[in-house]
């Protein structure tokens, strides 16, 4: 199936599966939540911080009060930039319980399609690039091979790996021989000079946009610290972009462009992704 199309199908399900669980916690808030059990804080002039009294709730049959405090934080701020006429308050501090659940009887008396703009974007889950690791892991499974999140969180930053963000890209993706993992690899570089590895950095840019074009930049810095660092190190490390959506498959010729060595270095959508895993292992 083409890459693109499953991504939008699982940003779907995933979308399915979030107002299922918001619209647990918004009836939750209308059943059980009181104003006595509320402490607010104002964070800034938009955001209204909530905290459960967690005494109350200790006996019940609860998974996770944090989500119940963010979608109370989440209404209030939406109350106070969008209907803060509607519901007469000038200063967010003004949001009380009262108001919040007036408007959450507003969504869940809204149909369906009303009611998915007002939960968790899935764009915003990581969802995509947890797909893509597993569109990989499809394919190169039987070539012994593994895809996974790269552990710790590390990037490529002035030809060097890093565990700091500042000005560096991340390392999304980690592969290599099943037996072999993140972790061991970045505290034991020298240790796997001569071992297959891939390091990869996803995206997924479905149209055009100015945040689209910010993330081609990405792409491109990545490409940028990946060329420094095989210009400065001596071994069998590849990198990859993985690069989905109709704005990535429009703009793959800049981006392959960008790549100084073409050797150890490729970008392409998951599938051409996987063509050159598969043609990289048989040259081991």
């Amino acid at each position: 199936m083409d890459p693109t199309k499953r991504l939008y199908e699982n940003r779907n399900i995933i979308r399915e599966k979030n107002l299922k669980e918001n619209r647990e916690i918004w009836k939750f808030i209308i059943d059980n939540i009181e104003e006595k059990d509320v402490i607010t804080t104002a964070k800034n002039h938009e955001t209204l911080v909530f905290k459960i009294d967690n005494k109350k709730f200790h006996n019940q049959n609860i998974k996770d009060l944090n989500n119940i405090e963010k979608v109370l934080t989440s209404v209030a701020s939406q109350i106070f930039k969008i209907n803060s006429i509607e519901f007469n308050t000038d200063e967010i501090k003004k949001v009380n319980l009262l108001l919040i659940k007036r408007k959450i009887r507003a969504i869940l008396n809204s149909p369906s399609e009303i009611q998915a703009h007002f939960c968790k974007n899935p764009n915003k889950q990581t969802c995509d690039e947890t797909l893509q690791t597993e569109m990989l892991n499809e394919k190169i499974d039987s070539l012994s091979l593994n895809a996974s999140k790269a552990k710790p969180y590390m990037y490529i930053f002035d030809g060097k790996f890093t565990d700091k963000n500042k000005g560096a890209k991340s390392i999304d993706t980690f592969i290599a021989n099943k037996n072999i993992t993140s972790e061991d690899f970045f505290s034991n570089l020298e240790k796997y000079n001569n071992s297959l590895i891939m390091l990869g950095y996803q995206k997924t840019i479905m149209v055009a946009g100015g945040h689209q074009n910010n993330q081609l930049k990405d792409i491109l810095s990545f490409i940028n610290q990946a060329d420094q660092y095989i210009k400065n190190n001596n071994n069998r490390i590849s990198f990859f972009v993985q690069a989905d959506g109709d704005y990535c498959v429009d703009n793959m010729q800049k981006i392959r462009k960008e790549i100084i060595n073409k050797n150890k270095i490729f970008a392409g959508t998951t599938t051409d992704i996987i063509d050159w895993i598969i043609n990289v292992s048989k040259k081991i």
